[in-house]
């Protein structure tokens, strides 16, 4: 458990930052489901 709330206080500090970044690189390897 511990791990798991050591892992996201990363994420944690720039959610949205960090899910702008996530759907860049998830459409920039799939480029087919943004359409």
């Amino acid at each position: 458990r511990e791990a798991v709330v050591e892992s996201w206080k990363g994420i944690c500090k720039d959610v949205r930052g960090n899910g702008v970044q996530l759907f860049l690189r998830y459409f920039g390897k799939f480029p087919a489901y943004q359409e």
